[in-house]
């Protein structure tokens, strides 16, 4: 499913995607193994940001 939304924002014309999602969350991991990387950090989470 995160791939399709990758590849339709692509389609779309969206650069970038990012989210917010906390370090300890089992889909964190899940992110950063499709490309996103983390570019911040607010209270307990982080912003997590990748180019389609």
């Amino acid at each position: 499913m995160l791939r399709e939304l990758v590849r339709v924002a692509r389609e779309a014309g969206i650069e970038q995607l990012s989210l917010s999602v906390e370090p300890d969350n089992n889909a964190h991991g899940l992110y950063l193994s499709e490309g996103f990387e983390v570019v911040g950090r607010y209270g307990g989470a982080e912003t997590l940001s990748r180019r389609t």
